[in-house]
């Protein structure tokens, strides 16, 4: 016998998201310094970085930055094996 699986109704957010277009654009312009490490960037600027995100995310006062970012930048032999 199915089982089948019922989701929650898809409500929209009266927030819009966030542009992180600046964010993207920083990290693009200093990759090589990022590479095997999470980064945090608000507004167009680097917040924090670190290679463990637990020791990272210890570092931030999570409501400081409520719009932030927080990515992994993968070393070169990582982002050769990243499949689309």
């Amino acid at each position: 016998m199915a089982k089948t699986l019922v989701g929650s109704p898809v409500r929209k957010s009266s927030h819009p998201l966030p542009d992180h277009n600046q964010d993207w654009a920083w990290i693009n312009e200093h990759l090589d310094n990022l590479r095997g490490r999470w980064v945090v960037m608000n507004d167009g600027k680097l917040v924090a970085s670190n290679p463990d995100i637990r020791q990272l995310l210890d570092k931030l006062l999570r409501n400081a930055y409520p719009n932030a970012m927080v990515t992994y930048v993968p070393t070169e032999d990582e982002a050769g094996r990243v499949v689309l």
